[in-house]
C-alpha cells in the first residue's frame, strides 16, 4: 500500500488549522490567558508553512522551503512554548524562535543551502530538540495526574529518536526522489512527522479538557476562602467513608471545630482579619490530620475533620493539639494582633455503627458542651461513649 504524503499533509494542516481557531476562540472569552494564546498561534503558523511545502516548484524557492520551514520551525517553538505555559512556565522568548532563527541564517550561507541532506538533518535536528524539550517538560508536571500525560511524554520522546534517525539517515543515504518522495526509508520519515502532530495535536486538547474538567470540580468542591473542601463536598466524601466503615466495622472519628466569639474579630478588627483568621485554622488543621483524612469548612467560622480508622483518644489529642496551636498563634492586622482559640467536639463511630447524621449529631452535642464549659476546649460526646 502506497502512503500519499501530501495528502497527510493537507490533513496536518487542516487539523493545526481547526485546533488553531478552537484556541483562538479559547483566548478571545479571555485575553489573559498566555496558554491559549500559544497554543493557537503554533497550529496556525504550521497550518500557513504546510501548504507553502507542498507548493514547491509552483512557487519560487525561497518561499516553499527557506520560508515555508522558517514557519514550520517557528510553530513548533511556539507550541513548545504552550507546553511550558500549561505546566506553569514561562518560556524565554529567544527560545521559542531559536530554531527558526538557526534554520535562516543556516540559509543565509550559500554552501550549506546547495545540499539538500544537510537541510534535511538540521532541521530534523531542530525538531528532535523541541521534541526532546517538550517530553522533558510533560515529565518535569507528572506529579498532576492527567490520563495523556506520560503518553504524550512518550510520544514526545518517539518523535525525538525518528527524526533523530532521520537525519542520520540524510546524511549517510543519498536522497532519492523529489521533496515529498523518496525511497521507503525517506517516505517513513515522512509519514512519520504529520502522523506525530495529529496525535499530538488530540492528545494536546484531550490534556487540556481534562484540566479544565478537574479544575471546574475542585472549584465546585472546594472552599474559596481557605481552600478546603466546602460543605457539599465534605459531606458526601465523608458520607462514602462512613459507610465503608460500617461495612468493615472500622471506627472513624469525627471532630467538629467553631470558632470562639469570631463575630467580635470581624467587628473589632473588620473581616480581613476575620478571613485571616479562617485561613490560619484552616492551615494548622490541616498539617495535624493525616492526608487520608477529611476536613471541610461547614459554616462560617464551623470546620470538620473525619479521621477514618482512627482511635478515639487519639482523635481527642489531635482535636487538643489543633486548638493549642491556634490559641499560640496570633495573625497582625493592621499593627494590631488578633488571637482566636476554638472549641471542639468529638464523637466516634466505635462499637455503634452509627451514620454519618448520627455522628454529627453526636459531634454537635459534644461541641456545645466544650462551650457551655467555657470554650477554648475539646470534649467527647456522651452519646458515642455510651
Amino acid at each position: 500500500m502506497k502512503i500519499d504524503i501530501p495528502t497527510l499533509f493537507v490533513l496536518v494542516a487542516m487539523i493545526c488549522l481547526v485546533v488553531g481557531i478552537l484556541f483562538s476562540g479559547a483566548w478571545f472569552r479571555d485575553r489573559s490567558n498566555s496558554l491559549a494564546l500559544r497554543a493557537a498561534a503554533g497550529p496556525i503558523v504550521i497550518s500557513v508553512g504546510v501548504p507553502l511545502i507542498l507548493m514547491r516548484e509552483t512557487v519560487p524557492d525561497w518561499l516553499s522551503i527557506i520560508v515555508a520551514n522558517a514557519l514550520l520551525v517557528g510553530g513548533i517553538g511556539l507550541i513548545w512554548s504552550a507546553i511550558r505555559a500549561f505546566e506553569h512556565r514561562t518560556a524565554p522568548f529567544p527560545a521559542i524562535f531559536a530554531g527558526a532563527v538557526l534554520w535562516l541564517v543556516a540559509c543565509a550561507i550559500p554552501s550549506f543551502y546547495r545540499v539538500v541532506e544537510w537541510r534535511i538533518a538540521l532541521l530534523s535536528l531542530i525538531a528532535a530538540a523541541y521534541s526532546l524539550a517538550a517530553a522533558f517538560e510533560f515529565w518535569r508536571g507528572r506529579t498532576e495526574p492527567l490520563q495523556g500525560r506520560m503518553l504524550m511524554v512518550a510520544l514526545c520522546l518517539m518523535h525525538a529518536g525518528v527524526v533523530t534517525a532521520r537525519a542520520v539517515a540524510a546524511l549517510i543515504v543519498p536522497f532519492a526522489g523529489g521533496p515529498l518522495e523518496g525511497n521507503w526509508l525517506q517516505n517513513l520519515f515522512m509519514t512519520e512527522a504529520p502522523l506525530f502532530l495529529i496525535a499530538g495535536a488530540f492528545l494536546g486538547v484531550s490534556m487540556v479538557r481534562e484540566r479544565a474538567e478537574r479544575d471546574l470540580r475542585m472549584k465546585a468542591e472546594t472552599d474559596e476562602l481557605t481552600g478546603v473542601f466546602n460543605r457539599r463536598a465534605f459531606l458526601e466524601a465523608s458520607r462514602a467513608l462512613v459507610a465503608e466503615a460500617r461495612k468493615s466495622d472500622e471506627p472513624i472519628v469525627l471532630l467538629l471545630f467553631d470558632l470562639d466569639h469570631f463575630k467580635s474579630i470581624n467587628d473589632r478588627f473588620g473581616h480581613a482579619a476575620g478571613d485571616r483568621t479562617l485561613s490560619l485554622f484552616a492551615e494548622i488543621a490541616r498539617s495535624a490530620i493525616r492526608g487520608t483524612d477529611v476536613f471541610g469548612r461547614i459554616g462560617g467560622e464551623e470546620f470538620a475533620a473525619l479521621l477514618p480508622g482512627c482511635d478515639p483518644a487519639v482523635a481527642e489529642r489531635i482535636a487538643d493539639r489543633i486548638r493549642g496551636d491556634l490559641a499560640a498563634k496570633a495573625i497582625v492586622h493592621g499593627g494590631m494582633q488578633v488571637t482566636a482559640t476554638v472549641s471542639v467536639g468529638v464523637a466516634s463511630t466505635a462499637g455503634s455503627g452509627a451514620d454519618l447524621e448520627t455522628l454529627m449529631a453526636w459531634a454537635d452535642e459534644a461541641l456545645y458542651q466544650s462551650k457551655r464549659g467555657g470554650r477554648d476546649r475539646v470534649s467527647g460526646s456522651l452519646a458515642a461513649a455510651s
